[in-house]
């Protein structure tokens, strides 16, 4: 039975006497919502946070309806006395209806039909500031509303999902992609060849018979009432009280736009947060390939010999206009200099630069983008099964909207463009249902990235949201989280565990059980008898730990290696160990392999006695809002920390973005500090998916020696559980003991026993159902009404066992199969002949000329945004008329044809490679004048050519950065054995130069080139003939 408390002022019905911490949740967001501020409220996986944001927002909307009401019957009654006293009589026609007007609400007006006065003062009902709640995904969604339904609020509820979830119609669902099914339903919705669009009416009556509906619910009544579930949902979108929907409906402007989402005095809650910074930059982003271009090609050609009803309004001029644009777009990308390994990196405003070129401005592209829209629903007509043509539009739209126009000087600081090539990948792609053909050169991407978040959250809060509130069992460190979000959260909490020490179990194990240092840093983890025992610990540890065990890899790279090695054995391997004691399951990429993967794991947890390894990478699908609740979950190994790759041309903008900020004072965050919360936030939410609710128990098994330097950046309710453990068999006898002991807790009240599903139960609300009536919490004090139980120990069955160690074959391997990764052979079909375009003589390195115009700023409130578009559409209503879209692309042509680049351009980049030349061979003098003071080397001892190397290491040290060195010294470190064998430098020449060919790029491209420099001249010839005749 419900339990009703006050909190924060609001009566909250909460199913269950709730505990100090979560009253203090509930708290600090009614304190928000009742002050219309934007909060950050951390706590840990499995303290309700769900189920206390669901009440608290729910009943605080329900108080502010009343007191809404209350206020316009007052002034409804005031104005009706006035009236009277005035005389007015039942003939004086309309009347105006007030609405809160206290409340900062704008006065709303409605017309009445004539009659007495008190006809004309009949307030209508106010509706109270609307809840969007956000999730990651919609598995989360469908979590939520199941939490939804435990309480005692019965709310109008929306659920906005995507066609991919919602659409019943057979030839809509059969196809490849989301956007190929948003076009064809537009099409057969428009045309009126969709019978489940027109049953709407039908299902709503059904769906409100129901209740609270989730998507399948929805899915469901579609089906039985033969209507269509996606505009169903869409139909209780206005007058719905809480709308749940995915990150990207909120946090994409363009989305809410198209989706039609008001969020003007909304409450915007998005739970599980942690990665909105990422979601934010994403929402701002894009890379267009020339594979891209190439399909974009391919649709238009098809388009420009298609009927009439086909192209709708479209006509095959604007066909051929737009397929001559995109191949003048491709040529332009081809002539920029850019080379493999080499990027090019410029300001956010270079993109306007690119483009301008091309004729495609602000202006311009008010013309094209509708003529690409248009294209994208001809090719939906095609019952094509893919349409890459609304990528384009998605494209113009970001680049040219209203937004990017008010904040182009805010685009030159907080955006780079970055320019690459890459290897032909094996092609002959099937898109469309056709082959598309593939660019003739080496694929290259041109990409507008955002680094900062605060273009979408400001975006957001421009909008008129009342609150926003972020929540999550991973913020932490909220101060540099509030930072990289750059928007202000006055109100903040960081909560404490539920639990009880004893049931939770941490530790940082530094060695495996052979004694090998356990560390997954790029030097070390290629390693053969690091992974053997990696492996071996993982055996122990699955001996000794019941049920569910989860294991956590860096990167799927590192995963494929480790369990690569571990299946190879001539005898009983590694992996047939595992699977002794646990089947193993290995997360899948493929998002339908995953559902298959999930089931035979739970499958498997079913069986009596019977246990199963889950081998998963954090940020993975596994990692991020899946539930392990109970049997499921019992433990969790971290094997490393999962720094984003270091080489990453987004990874290093990002981090020389944020040094640039600091540097400027803007913000506080170091490129370094960014890099490493990046890991402990990931590795945090790994952790989470164990101890899942008040009752629940599990360990966490921390397999990196790194951990105890990382230790400070674990959750807080963590830290003081952690334990370092130097010896193997001490860990694992401490997490045997940890089981055998473990508390079990059993309710005297049938009915405040735990809820949690066999499968992993819902997240948050298993939880908080299985938190009424738990003991008291070392870590959070009980509340008085909290309900007694018993605790009795438990021995576990698992029978005790030692250490296992697995003799692994010491195989050293060549550097290629220890550091290399397989590059695929590449084969492409040429792309259709381009036309006589020529790329702009536009200058690509002067100041965009955009930006000298007068130009707003994020911080401009909304109104005034309304009101320069207003002014903005009053003066181009009087102007010229629009262009053509062939005269803008005419345009385009006779303009790039004069010249590649502009000699401002050519100037700029002529000097800028100038410096880069000296400064090469400058340095190439230091190394090779550092070279001489050493003896020729060509017959040189072990020892005397592993002196050399160590020079030439430090030599790097100094003057390259820190990854150019991890880099060259792995190459190194992985040949010293042979050096030490052949007794010569000459010998291990070739592998290393192989080495250094496959790992150096861009920046260390030259060192790998001039390594010869420090070579005396026998040697410094057989390296270059080396190069000469390695394959790239």
């Amino acid at each position: 039975m419900s339990k009703m408390l006050k909190i924060g002022g609001v009566w909250v019905s909460f199913p269950h006497n709730p505990y100090d911490l979560q009253t203090a949740y509930m708290n600090s967001l009614i304190q928000a919502l009742n002050e219309g501020k934007n909060a950050m409220l951390e706590s840990p996986t499995g303290t309700g946070k769900t189920l206390c944001l669901l009440c608290a927002s729910l009943a605080w909307q329900e108080q502010f309806t009343k007191a809404l009401t209350a206020q316009a019957e007052e002034d409804a009654a005031k104005a009706k006395a006035k009236a009277m006293a005035a005389g007015l009589g039942g003939g004086q026609g309309p009347h105006q209806g007030w609405q809160a007007s206290g409340t900062g609400y704008e006065q709303q007006h409605q017309q009445h039909q004539p009659g007495n006065p008190a006809q004309g003062f009949t307030p209508q009902k106010p509706k109270a500031p609307r809840i969007i709640y956000a999730t990651r995904t919609h598995s989360q969604i469908a979590q939520t509303i199941a939490e939804l339904k435990r309480t005692s609020y019965k709310p109008n509820i929306c659920v906005l999902g995507s066609r991919e979830q919602l659409c019943i119609n057979p030839e809509v669902s059969r196809l490849d992609t989301n956007a190929a099914k948003t076009r064809t339903c537009r099409h057969k919705v428009a045309s009126q060849e969709c019978s489940y669009y027109f049953q709407v009416p039908k299902g709503k009556k059904d769906l409100a018979d129901h209740g609270i509906a989730d998507i399948e619910d929805l899915v469901k009544i579609g089906r039985s009432a033969s209507c269509c579930p996606y505009y169903l949902a869409r139909d209780g979108l206005e007058s719905a009280q809480l709308v749940f929907v995915p990150y990207n409906y909120i946090l994409n402007s363009r989305t809410r736009r198209n989706q039609r989402i008001d969020v003007e005095t909304s409450v915007v809650i998005l739970d599980e947060a942690h990665n909105i910074e990422s979601v934010c930059e994403d929402a701002s982003s894009f890379d267009l390939s020339t594979t891209d271009l190439a399909a974009f090609s391919n649709e238009l050609a098809r388009l420009s010999t298609a009927d009439a009803e086909v192209l709708g309004e479209l006509t095959a001029d604007d066909a051929k206009a737009l397929h001559k644009l995109v191949l003048q777009i491709e040529e332009k990308l081809d002539a920029l200099p850019v080379k493999i390994g080499a990027p090019m990196q410029r300001s956010g405003d270079f993109i306007f630069r690119f483009f301008e070129g091309l004729n495609m401005t602000f202006e311009t592209v008010q013309v094209i983008l509708p003529k690409v829209e248009q294209a994208a629903d001809a090719v939906g007509a095609l019952k094509s099964s893919r349409c890459h043509l609304s990528k384009f539009a998605d494209i113009l739209r970001l680049l040219f909207g209203a937004e990017t126009k008010d904040n182009l000087a805010m685009i030159r600081q907080y955006y780079y463009v970055n320019v690459s090539e890459s290897k032909r990948q094996q092609q002959q792609q099937q898109q469309s249902g056709w082959a598309v053909a593939a660019p003739a050169g080496n694929p290259r991407t041109i990409s507008f990235w955002c680094f900062t978040s605060s273009f979408a959250m400001k975006s957001l809060i421009q909008d008129g949201v009342r609150s926003v509130v972020l929540t999550s069992g991973t913020l932490s460190p909220l101060d540099t989280f509030a930072a990289e979000l750059m928007v202000d959260f006055p109100i903040r909490l960081e909560n404490p565990h539920i639990i009880s020490k004893k049931q939770v179990w941490a530790g940082v194990l530094t060695c495996g059980p052979r004694g090998h240092e356990l560390n997954a840093s790029y030097t070390t983890r290629s390693s053969p008898a690091y992974q053997a025992d990696l492996g071996n610990a993982i055996v122990n540890f699955a001996r000794v730990v019941p049920k569910g065990l989860l294991v956590f890899f860096p990167s799927y790279g590192f995963m494929r290696q480790c369990i690569e090695g571990w299946q190879q054995s001539s005898g009983r391997s590694i992996w047939d160990q595992i699977a002794e004691y646990k089947k193993p399951v290995v997360e899948p990429q493929n998002k339908h392999e995953f559902v298959a993967a999930m089931e035979v794991f739970y499958q498997q947890l079913k069986e009596p006695d019977a246990g199963s390894v889950f081998f998963a990478v954090c940020r993975g699908k596994v990692s991020e809002g899946l539930d392990f609740a109970d049997e499921n979950g019992r433990a969790v190994i971290i094997t490393g920390l999962p720094y984003p790759a270091a080489m990453d041309p987004r990874v290093l903008l990002k981090k020389k973005f944020l040094d640039r900020m600091k540097a400027q004072g803007t913000m506080r965050l170091s490129g370094q500090h960014w890099y490493s919360t990046q890991a402990t936030r990931a590795v945090n939410q790994a952790i989470g998916r164990v101890i899942r609710h008040r009752k629940d128990y599990g360990a966490i098994i921390l397999a990196d020696t790194r951990f105890k330097r990382t230790r400070n950046q674990l959750p807080a309710w963590l830290r003081a559980h952690v334990q370092e453990f130097r010896d193997f068999g001490e860990a694992q006898r401490s997490v045997r003991t940890f089981f055998n002991n473990v508390p079990v807790f059993r309710d005297e009240d049938p009915s405040t026993s735990s809820s949690a599903s066999a499968e992993g139960g819902v997240m948050g609300g298993a939880a908080a159902a299985a938190m009424s009536g738990a003991v008291g919490s070392d870590l959070s004090a009980p509340t008085a009404t909290t309900t007694t139980t018993r605790v009795r120990l438990r021995k576990s069955a698992i029978p005790s066992r030692g250490v296992v160690a697995y003799d692994h074959n010491d195989d050293d391997g060549s550097a290629s199969k220890l550091l290399g990764v397989k590059s695929l052979s590449a084969k492409h079909t040429s792309l259709t002949s381009l036309t006589s375009a020529k790329p702009s003589n536009v200058s690509v390195d002067a100041p965009y000329k955009g930006l000298n115009a007068t130009v707003g700023t994020l911080g401009v409130a909304r109104r005034g945004v309304d009101a320069r578009k207003q002014t903005s559409s009053s003066s181009s209503s009087s102007a010229t008329p629009k262009p053509s879209l062939a005269s803008i692309v005419e345009a385009s042509s006779s303009s790039s044809s004069s010249s590649s680049l502009s000699s401002s351009s050519a100037s700029s980049d002529n000097t800028s490679k100038t410096d880069v030349h000296v400064r090469k061979r400058a340095k190439k003098r230091e190394l090779f004048q550092s070279a001489q003071k050493f003896k020729k080397v060509e017959n040189a001892t072990g020892e005397d050519a592993r002196e050399y190397l160590a020079k030439y290491v430090k030599q790097v040290k100094r003057e390259c950065s820190h990854d150019v060195y991890v880099a060259f010294a792995v190459a190194v470190k992985a040949f010293q054995k042979e050096v030490a064998q052949t007794k010569k430098f000459s010998t291990a020449l070739p592998a290393i130069a192989r080495e250094l060919k496959r790992l150096f790029v861009g920046e260390t491209q030259y060192l790998l080139y001039n390594f010869d420099a420090c070579l005396p001249a026998p040697q410094r010839v057989k390296y270059k003939e080396l190069l000469r005749n390695m394959p790239s």
